[in-house]
This record gives C-alpha cells, sequence and structure tokens, in this order.
C-alpha cells in the first residue's frame, strides 16, 4: 500500500522519472508498431486480472487517507 500521508515527491524524485521518461522515448519511437501494440495488450489484460486488488488496495489508501486527516479534496483524487 502506498502512503497517503507521504509528503509530496521531492524534485529529485520528479526529476529521476522525467529523466527515465525522456530515456525511453527514443526506444520507443523506433520499436514496431505491432510490439508496442502487443505491450499495451498485455498491460491491459494485467489490469483486468488485476482489478480487484487494486481496487481493494486502494480503497486501503483512502481509508488511510481518511484515518490520517488528509484534506477531502486529497482524498478525492486518490477515490
Amino acid at each position: 500500500m502506498s502512503s497517503p500521508t507521504a509528503p509530496v515527491k521531492t524534485e529529485t524524485e520528479i526529476t529521476r522519472k522525467a529523466r527515465a521518461a525522456k530515456a525511453a522515448v527514443r526506444p520507443l519511437s523506433v520499436m514496431p508498431t505491432a510490439r508496442k501494440n502487443n505491450a499495451l495488450a498485455a498491460m491491459a489484460t494485467a489490469l483486468r486480472e488485476n482489478v480487484l486488488a487494486i481496487l481493494g488496495a486502494n480503497a486501503e489508501d483512502v481509508d488511510a487517507a481518511r484515518e490520517n486527516g488528509m484534506e477531502s479534496a486529497m482524498v478525492d483524487r486518490l477515490a
């Protein structure tokens, strides 16, 4: 379960993720469409197969956020 009361991601964390996304652009741009489509289909299948676990974990995050006094506007973003 993620920490619903964790502070906003640090600039370092955001920068690291932005750099990783930028580094992925080139390999993805030259990847054959069929391969990208297969990867997307596999991700969609994994999401469908795990929907109950995903929704359950999200419900736990929402409950924990409420219990820890997170502002309702932020809780709404989790839900």
